[in-house]
């Protein structure tokens, strides 16, 4: 590829605005904006003002016309399954919003475009892109850390009534699932990363408590890793005092960040009496300006190497498989192994198994 790749941003939200403009800033001379587009005509003419780009309403014209090499979409998880095969097909590859979809039938729908093109989709895990956490990656799969003993990953969040009360929010057909598949999934996919392994099986409890809503706003859940290590999710949007969390306790460390929403090279601690480990934490990169633009830029190396992109394939379906094993779980009051979640089982294609929900007792909505 020679020049600035050409993006198109689909979905022109708060998201969008917060995150993807921002990063196509930081990345200016290697990602070029061409196009924006929105179902809603007035928002994306208003951002295209903004961008002095050109606005579209149909994704199909946009494609046509602005022939983007990179679509970002920011859209709903309950429109992945149908726009990102068609951004796959017209020979773009695609870094697409969490959740990556409302379920693993419409993960596989993505996967199977992918497939069949030859184009690449990554989800946007921006927490796995600062430079610490980067580094602990690197780490871990060097063998230096030594095997995982225990995990945290805790989204201590707080959402009030109006949260929910967006229109695609709060309910299973409209956004998939709840707290767990939309805001503790960063955190999740975070620490699975950093474990560098497989998952084995889950035990998971869920409620929804003090909203009128029909999904998760509160879980816990413990995840078996192949090594026999333990990782533990906790998720809540009902905590005042607000934190997210993950702790790793290697055999010969114990890595530890707290930060709210994004982090930095301060956020993180090392604990360990490895002269190695100290040295490399003390040489750690300087913090990246924009944490999307660490995952886009990744993307566009890869796909000037002929390589597939971080946070895409398996890589990318590892967190979404456990986030389904966990709903699956905490709705029938039962442990979910790695493979049971498959075609032909009802979690498959809806997180609530398309069955009355929450036919655990004490896990419903009190009121």
């Amino acid at each position: 590829m020679t020049g600035a790749a050409r993006a198109l941003l689909v979905g022109t939200g708060k998201v969008a605005g917060d995150r993807h403009l921002p990063a196509l800033a930081v990345l200016e001379g290697r990602l070029r904006l061409v196009g924006v587009c929105d179902q809603d005509p007035e928002r994306a003419a208003a951002v295209a003002r903004e961008t002095g780009t050109t606005p579209y309403a149909d994704l199909d014209a946009a494609l046509e016309a602005a022939r983007p090499d990179l679509v970002l979409v920011a859209t709903p998880a309950g429109t992945h399954a149908d726009l990102v095969p068609r951004c796959l097909r017209a020979g773009a590859w695609v870094a697409c919003e969490k959740p990556a979809a409302r379920s693993l039938a419409e993960l596989d729908v993505i996967a199977a475009a992918e497939k069949e093109t030859g184009n690449h989709c990554s989800f946007i895990y921006q927490q796995r892109f600062g430079s610490t956490a980067q580094l602990v990656r690197r780490l871990a799969e060097s063998g230096d850390l030594g095997p995982v003993r225990l995990a945290l990953a805790e989204t201590l969040w707080f959402r009030d009534d109006d949260y929910w009360h967006v229109p695609w929010r709060g309910g299973w057909e409209r956004e998939g699932g709840g707290a767990l598949f939309s805001l503790g999934v960063h955190a999740l996919d975070l620490a699975l990363w950093l474990t560098g392994e497989r998952w084995t099986e889950v035990t998971a409890m869920a409620a929804r408590l003090d909203r009128d809503i029909e999904v998760d706003n509160l879980s816990g859940a413990i995840v078996r890793l192949e090594s026999g290590g333990l990782l533990h999710v906790v998720t809540s949007t009902l905590s005042p005092d607000q934190q997210s969390r993950v702790r790793l306790d290697y055999a010969d460390a114990t890595v530890d960040v707290r930060h709210l929403y994004t982090h930095t090279n301060d956020d993180w601690r090392l604990h360990t009496s490895t002269g190695v480990l100290r040295a490399a934490w003390a040489d750690r990169a300087p913090d990246p300006v924009s944490d999307h633009a660490e995952l886009f830029a990744a993307m566009l190396d890869a796909r000037e190497r002929g390589e597939a992109p971080p946070c895409s394939g398996e890589d990318g379906r590892a967190a979404f498989e456990v986030v389904t094993a966990c709903y699956a779980s905490a709705l029938t009051g039962r442990p979910v192994a790695r493979g049971d979640v498959a075609p032909g089982n009802p979690y498959y294609d809806r997180l609530d198994g398309g069955l009355s929900p929450w036919p655990v007792p004490g896990a419903g909505y009190d009121g």
